[in-house]
């Protein structure tokens, strides 16, 4: 499965199908508190499962077909603009709250919130890659090996920051200093693993 892209707005369309296809359909049927625990405190917001597994096969159908055109310099040029949206969309979902939005049904605030979230996402998404691609010209190792590394980090970031935040839950520190540390400790440990089993035959696919 491959997919090139040629033109900003097909690079937007795209990425909005998949963000409202994946998000949209579990948000009719389960709320935004409803959580899906797979084993201990690995859990997940039921309604987002889909939109994981639907940007990961996008990024698997650009690289598939040519990456550095689908994610070209040209086609990221909006940035600004997906960027001033994404905080727009950001404000608006948080404050869909349905103590604001008087009668109407809860399927339909779901929807709602689910279309405003699915667009902050995707906005934002490309902005942060539309702005990578415009400043971050030259060559440095440590952020070469942040990106060879990039797809084994996608993989396991996210076992490492649950168990951390697991694991500062009870801990006597302010919520900032529990999200750097998360975020730190996570970034270095899933670039570490990673590292590691790219030496592997593991490496062939990561």
């Amino acid at each position: 499965m491959s997919l090139s892209i040629t033109s900003p707005s097909r690079l937007l369309g795209v990425s909005l199908a998949v963000s409202l296809l994946t998000v949209i359909p579990l948000s009719l049927f389960f709320s935004t508190d409803h959580w899906t625990r797979l084993w201990g405190p690995l859990v997940f917001q039921t309604w987002k499962l889909l939109l994981y597994f639907g940007w990961f096969m996008l990024g698997f159908a650009l690289g598939a077909a040519d990456l550095e055109s689908s994610l070209s310099k040209e086609n990221l040029k909006p940035w600004p603009v997906w960027l001033a949206l994404g905080i727009i969309f950001f404000v608006v979902q948080l404050g869909l709250r349905p103590e604001y939005l008087g009668n109407i049904p809860q399927w339909m605030v779901r929807t709602i919130k689910a279309i405003a979230y699915s667009f902050c996402c995707t906005f934002n998404a490309l902005a942060a890659t539309g702005f990578a691609r415009s400043f971050f010209r030259t060559a440095w190792p440590l952020a070469d090996s942040l990106s060879v590394n990039a797809y084994g980090i996608y993989i396991f970031h996210y076992i490492f920051v649950i168990w951390i935040q697991f694991f500062l839950l009870a801990a006597p520190l302010s919520a900032p200093i529990k999200f750097l540390l998360t975020l730190f400790f996570a970034l270095i440990l899933s670039w570490l693993l990673t590292a590691i089993l790219r030496r592997t035959l593991a490496g062939k696919i990561l």
